[in-house]
């Protein structure tokens, strides 16, 4: 039910000779490939391809998001030297290690950020759509940068009218969750075999990433 959609070389191992970028014009009896594989559910890269057919488009190929965020926001210089790429999209977060040029390890982590809007939407007792725009327009990833004394306007799903709430309370429940997806992006990249290699220090993409703050509540938790 899998499917191979990347297998992005590492190295070439010439008759036991390793750590070549590019074996093209090299002599030897026996080439080897260490490859970086990412797979994907059948179904859903089906479904993608789907709905794209269905706008009245065509498929060229399918690329994980941590790949396409890189091509668009990492330096050559960046990939060569070590960077640990963060993707926030909506309902997972995407991440990847780059050195040497590639990538060295990939994973999701299964939180975004709607999950932070539904978080907002259940502490303020707000419906999801003005849980969205309250934290468009109000949410920061550092409780410490608002002021403790001002408030922002909401509707109360179970009053049926206007209230206010402080903006410190709206700040505390993103940076909590904030702080979880990052933890988790250590984690897994304190597991990998390339978590001591990401010298040029950590990128952050994705809608989220236009918070506020959000930049100061990184290094708290990751490498």
């Amino acid at each position: 039910d899998t499917e191979i959609i990347h297998a992005i070389p590492q190295e070439y191992v010439c008759d036991g000779q390793a750590g070549i970028k590019n074996p093209v014009g090299m002599s030897c009896s026996t080439l080897e490939a260490r490859v970086h594989l990412i797979i994907a559910q059948v179904a859903s890269a089906s479904n993608i391809i789907k709905c794209i057919s269905h706008a009245g488009l065509q498929t060229r190929d399918i690329l994980l998001e941590s790949l396409a965020s890189s091509l668009a926001i990492l330096s050559e210089n960046e990939k060569d030297l070590g960077v640990l790429l963060i993707d926030i999209g909506g309902g997972t977060s995407d991440v990847a290690v780059f050195t040497g040029g590639n990538v060295k390890y990939s994973g999701v982590i299964p939180l975004g950020g709607d999950n932070i809007t539904n978080d907002i939407a259940y502490g303020l007792k707000i419906s999801r759509y003005d849980a969205e725009n309250v934290k468009k327009k109000f949410a920061c990833g550092i409780v410490d940068m608002i002021d403790p004394n001002e408030v922002v306007e909401v509707s109360d799903v179970l009053k049926g009218a206007r209230t206010n709430a402080r903006r410190s309370f709206l700040c505390e429940i993103s940076e909590a969750r904030l702080e979880q997806i990052f933890m988790m992006a250590k984690q897994m990249v304190e597991a990998s075999p390339v978590g001591k290699r990401i010298y040029a220090g950590t990128v952050l993409t994705g809608g989220t990433a236009l918070m506020p703050g959000i930049a100061a509540t990184a290094p708290n938790t990751v490498p």
